[in-house]
């Protein structure tokens, strides 16, 4: 800084304070509270295909006692190597309990 006055360019890099790789800076630690991880707050369910539609989604039918009825999309992992999924195949969905109505397919029985 000249006479108080901040820079309006950046300086070059051999000019910048050297700050390393193990030196954290105040903005790169992050404090964890709570214990609530995000595998422990998803329910999961085995769950049989009933309809395949459009963009690998699926309908699928959930084990209870109202047989209701849940869209489903592929995981990341299932796309990534080729998984075919079928009318009347047995899944295994993970729901979220923000969002009841959606779930995911983690692995195909």
């Amino acid at each position: 800084m000249e006479g108080g006055r901040a820079r309006a360019y950046p300086l070059p890099h051999k000019l910048r304070a050297k700050t390393g790789p193990c030196v954290p800076r105040a903005h790169d630690v992050q404090v964890k509270t709570g214990s609530m991880g995000k595998q422990d707050d998803k329910f999961t369910f085995e769950a049989t295909v009933i309809e395949a539609l459009p963009n690998a989604m699926f309908k699928v039918r959930l084990p209870n006692e109202q047989k209701s009825e849940v869209l489903a999309y592929v995981s990341g992992k299932m796309r990534m190597n080729y998984i075919r999924i079928l009318p009347g195949d047995r899944v295994t969905v993970e729901i979220s309990p923000y969002d009841l109505s959606k779930a995911r397919i983690t692995f195909r029985h």
